[in-house]
């Protein structure tokens, strides 16, 4: 399970307020970034496929692919 602070929600739905189109999820990804190890990316996205899991997190929809959804399993996300 991945869960966000509320510090988190609130600066995800600020990014949310002032983007340019309306999204309402924030999608989280891994990838390989060869040698230096795994690479996090965050990202406002309005699409789900049928490879996502979607979390609830209160005010926000957490995205995760299923190859990314295990690397990310337990993790808190805040924001600073």
């Amino acid at each position: 399970m991945i869960t966000l602070t509320d510090t988190a929600i609130n600066a995800v739905n600020r990014f949310i307020t002032g983007s340019d189109k309306p999204a309402a999820n924030l999608r989280i990804e891994v990838t390989d970034g060869g040698c230096s190890g795994l690479q996090y990316g965050l990202k406002l996205d309005e699409q789900t496929s049928s490879e996502d899991t979607v979390i609830d997190c209160g005010k926000v929809n957490v995205i995760v692919d299923d190859e990314s959804l295990p690397m990310l399993d337990g993790m808190t996300i805040d924001f600073l």
